[in-house]
């Protein structure tokens, strides 16, 4: 049994690689003595440039064994050197381990995420050929998933997540085919993962009838971020264009899908379009666009978010929304997290809220005065066992924020709920306020009318805890996230529910774009 050992020596000897692979080599002869070896030295090789880089001088190092097989390099080495590798890309082409264990046990870590970038601004090399013009990586790819070169025949049985974005610094959609994602969806029988990111969907041509359609993708989470769809052509004024939605198309290349996340996505791309909600207001159009496609899929948990740092950011997605409603997308969704209008959400959980075993709403806190009125509809869900109220963009210093809102959804919530969450979602660059002597605190803490908020809890029998959650940007200052004050001061301002240890506490960061 012969193992190959290529490498870019000069390279490795000042790479940590280098140690671990010598640990590996000194682990394996220190534990099987009996194993005799006879090392030889063949000519070396030069490996193709990647880039047109020179890799150097490669030196290929044969070990011929006699006796029982070598044992295996240990798993905790193996992930070990692929965790390396994953932050250092480079590495990739200074370190190349060709045995049939090693291969069996990297290549499933190595290729489990794809990420393929739509970069319109890229220089590419002369000898490159440009497949469909700026959309090279994604024409590529799809070329080597058509046919894969012998030596790579497995890469697509091992990708789990594939991640296709436009790049960060334009200000336009790539687009994007449905028909090419028909196709990925088709050669990628383990994929768990679909990541789109500031992708414009191209409808497929009329007439054209996909694989997915027939053969429903399952998916353990679908995310789409700043997503929007071409318009067909002629499609400018309001009354036409709605017929053909690649977003229709695209929706019913899934089955059953756990997560769907949803993050600043509208079919039309500028907010100022004339069809902006076109789906929520016309009925007879919504159902114009999702007939005639078969649609099984079906969302566990929809995650309908704002990202105010995006380019693309709309004030509503009440049309993706629409579309998933009358699809019937939504029957048997379990757990949605939301931020809208109230007349909207209203009109969901009319639908979905009583299968609901979660719910995270999105509350408004400018100027909205307590309301004896269920304006979000959230009584509807009448099995909800977890409930997170989000208030975003709060500002410390903020003298404008009312909780009247607030509390009017408190006091509707389900006597089912056992864990309710108030999650502070803060700003970017948030400063602190020193406490006066006097015991005043931070102003939007103060606004809070904290003996109703008592009052409505300390009766709820079911209740077994409410979290007062502080959410800082992933990017922000390390001297933003200290939330020692505020904590103290909620917790002298809700005694009874200290004293039934029903109140925790928990400070988390808001996470980058995915």
């Amino acid at each position: 049994m012969a193992h190959i050992l290529i490498l870019n020596w000069e390279e490795l000897r000042n790479n940590r690689l280098y140690d671990w692979l010598l640990a590996a080599r000194s682990f394996s002869s220190d534990r099987f003595q009996t194993v005799t070896r006879s090392t030889t030295y063949s000519s070396t090789v030069t490996a193709p440039a990647r880039d047109n880089a020179s890799l150097g001088r490669m030196l290929m190092r044969t070990w011929s064994l006699a006796g029982p097989p070598i044992a295996h390099l240990p798993r905790e080495l193996v992930n070990l050197v692929v965790g390396h590798l994953k932050e250092d890309k480079d590495a990739l082409a200074s370190c190349t381990l060709v045995s049939q264990y090693w291969r069996d046990s990297a290549r499933p870590l190595l290729f489990r995420t794809i990420f393929i970038l739509h970069d319109h601004h890229v220089t590419r090399k002369a000898q490159y050929e440009r497949c469909g013009g700026d959309r090279f990586p994604v024409d590529a790819f799809l070329k080597f998933l058509h046919d894969p070169p012998s030596i790579s025949v497995d890469v697509p049985f091992l990708i789990k997540v594939l991640k296709v974005s436009n790049h960060w610094a334009s200000m336009d959609n790539a687009i994007l085919d449905v028909a090419d994602l028909d196709l990925v969806l088709a050669k990628l029988p383990a994929l768990e993962e679909l990541v789109l990111r500031h992708i414009s969907l191209r409808s497929v041509q009329h007439g054209t009838v996909l694989h997915g359609w027939s053969h429903p993708k399952a998916l353990a989470k679908l995310v789409l971020y700043g997503v929007s769809m071409e318009l067909p052509s002629g499609a400018t004024p309001r009354d036409n264009g709605a017929a053909e939605c690649a977003f229709v198309e695209f929706f019913s290349l899934f089955g059953t899908v756990k997560i769907m996340q949803i993050t600043n996505v509208a079919p039309w791309f500028e907010e100022d379009d004339a069809r902006v909600w076109l789906y929520w207001d016309e009925e007879d159009e919504t159902k114009a666009a999702v007939s005639g496609i078969p649609l099984a899929l079906r969302v566990q948990q929809l995650r309908l978010e704002f990202d105010p740092y995006c380019w693309t950011v709309f004030t509503s997605q009440a049309d993706i929304l629409q579309l998933l409603r009358y699809s019937a997308s939504l029957r048997g969704l379990q757990s949605l997290q939301i931020t809208e209008e109230p007349d909207v959400v209203h009109a969901v959980l009319q639908d979905v809220g009583n299968e609901l075993y979660f719910l995270g709403l999105g509350v408004y806190t400018a100027e909205n005065e307590y309301s004896a009125l269920d304006v979000y509809g959230v009584s509807l869900c009448t099995s909800l066992s977890s409930c997170e109220l989000n208030l975003q963009d709060i500002g410390c210093s903020d003298s404008t924020t009312d909780f009247g809102l607030l509390l009017s959804v408190i006091n509707h919530v389900p006597s089912t709920v056992s864990y309710l969450t108030i999650n502070i979602r803060f700003r970017e660059q948030r400063e602190h306020e020193a406490i006066g002597a006097d015991g005043v605190t931070l102003d939007y803490l103060a606004r809070m009318d904290w003996k109703k908020l008592e009052a409505m809890l300390i009766e709820r029998p079911a209740l077994l805890l409410l979290t007062f959650k502080f959410s800082v940007l992933s990017w922000d200052a390390k001297a933003n996230r200290d939330h020692s004050r505020e904590i103290a001061f909620i917790q002298e301002q809700l005694p009874m529910l200290v004293k039934k240890r029903l109140l925790g506490f928990e400070c988390t960061e808001i996470p980058r774009s995915p």
